[in-house]
């Protein structure tokens, strides 16, 4: 029953959405099948391709037998994704990365599918889509190598690579279905697809890594191909993905260095001659900003001639709302740490000066990579109104851990270690998914930033502190 009620809820969604896109709707299509497996838990969704990523629209319903159907309308054809989903989770099952489960739909068409967790056959269906389960099919096998998790090293890829990269240019003169919306749309996603893979593949954790001399001469011809970048992209699952790695590649290949956060907007728009997709993409990497500070505010300025639609302009209101708790100004949220002689030390104790702090670990080599820069920091700063705080984020089990490394590498300032729970309390109030991470709070206790430079950025740092104090 609860499974019904989405289905139809999701139904009078996508209606009212159709009756919003025109006064005439588009002849129904739809979507049956039967799924082969254990029902147990399981959902199907219905998902569409739009602004570069994938949307749910819907949940049907898989019946004692694995019947399930979907009915819907759209504004216009597009690429549509079937998952299966587990109902207690809401993971989806996938067998790949990218859950090649892909149809194009438009209005009127009926497609019947046999669906498993890991694959599908179609048992009823167009020219169109019969060419895309041939890609989808295709494609998979460079997956194989290139999804996350696998085991498989530039060793066993690069010898692949120009097989499938051939395979892609003889399906590519298969697409004459007659029609030049799908036919276009089909051509990009084998040319973006494969760009994809294969870019995401340098870029994705292995047990081996290749040095530039043993790249095969495909990355060369990516990084020489300057045509324009197609707005299209943006009607693929992973079209941000994929300007994600295509900029990420020629940047740091052609300009030996990569903006940070791609925040850069001049370069990606160097690369892309499109403001729409230069907004998609910066908005997309902006989830590193903590707080709604000065570097956040100067973004800001930065990126807005580039949101040419409604939505990215609501994205970027929507990611604001969690910033602002820390804008400039904001009140500090308190916390309470133990130095190596059991006195406790809290954030409020030092209203009147500056205070820099450093959340960290033994256990963290980015963290301790950081203590040289920081102890030139404090020595130039010695004297002035400020105080360099580090927290300790290791565990209490590991207390005599953290004694003995202050003590071994003579760490200056003040040297706290919070308990379990305040850790987590810390982390909740003020986002902190990983270290180290460094703030910097006013004489009056208010917010400066939660994001700070690091020490080794010792220009931005500098300028930063002689600014406040």
């Amino acid at each position: 029953m609860k499974n019904t009620l989405k289905f139809i809820t999701g139904l009078l969604v996508l209606c009212i959405s159709a009756n919003s896109w025109g006064n005439q709707l588009n002849e129904k299509g739809k979507i049956s099948g039967k799924y082969v497996g254990n029902i147990n838990n399981k959902e199907i969704y219905l998902s569409k391709a739009e602004h570069g990523k994938l949307t749910r629209l819907v949940a049907a319903e898989v019946k004692e037998n694995g019947a399930f159907n979907f009915a819907y309308e759209t504004d216009k054809p597009g690429i549509y994704v079937i998952s299966v989903v587990d109902s207690s989770t809401k993971k989806t099952i996938k067998g790949s990365y990218y859950n090649l489960k892909r149809f194009y739909l438009d209005s009127g068409a009926d497609i019947k599918i046999e669906l498993q967790d890991e694959s599908y056959k179609l048992l009823n269906s167009n020219k169109e889509n019969d060419l895309l389960t041939e890609w989808n099919q295709t494609i998979d096998t460079s997956y194989v190598y290139t999804r996350l998790g696998s085991h498989h090293t530039y060793e066993d890829f690069f010898p692949f690579l120009p097989s499938i990269v051939k395979k892609a240019a003889r399906f590519k003169k298969k697409i004459t279905t007659g029609d030049p919306q799908f036919d276009e749309l089909l051509k990009l996603l084998v040319d973006s697809e494969i760009k994809c893979t294969n870019l995401g593949f340098l870029y994705s954790m292995r047990t081996k890594h290749p040095t530039k001399d043993t790249y095969p001469v495909y990355y060369k011809e990516v990084l020489e191909d300057n045509s324009p970048w197609s707005e299209r992209i943006l009607e693929l699952p992973f079209g941000i993905e994929l300007g994600r790695l295509g900029s990420m590649y020629k940047l740091i290949n052609l300009d030996g260095g990569y903006p940070k956060g791609m925040r850069k907007i001049d370069e990606l728009y160097n690369l892309f001659q499109s403001k729409l997709l230069c907004g998609y993409l910066a908005l997309h990497t902006a989830k590193r900003y903590q707080g709604y500070d000065e570097e956040y505010m100067a973004f800001k300025e930065k990126v807005t001639p580039y949101l040419l639609n409604d939505y990215l302009k609501k994205k970027l209101e929507t990611m604001e709302v969690p910033l602002k708790a820390f804008a400039i100004g904001a009140k500090a949220i308190d916390f309470v740490g133990t130095d190596l002689n059991g006195a406790d030390h809290k954030l409020s104790d030092y209203k009147g000066k500056l205070v820099y702090i450093d959340f960290w670990a033994t256990w963290c080599g980015p963290c301790k990579a950081e203590i040289p820069a920081l102890k030139t920091l404090e020595k130039k700063y010695h004297g002035e109104d400020i105080v360099f705080m580090s927290v300790s984020f290791d565990k209490d089990k590991d207390y005599q851990k953290w004694e003995n490394f202050v003590l071994k590498e003579a760490l200056k300032g003040v040297q706290i270690k919070v308990s379990d729970r305040v850790h987590s309390e810390i982390s909740k109030a003020y986002k902190i998914s990983g270290i180290p991470r460094f703030m910097l709070f006013n004489k009056d206790g208010t917010v400066i930033t939660v994001d700070a430079p690091r020490p080794s950025d010792d220009k931005k740092i500098n300028d930063l502190l002689n600014k406040y104090l």
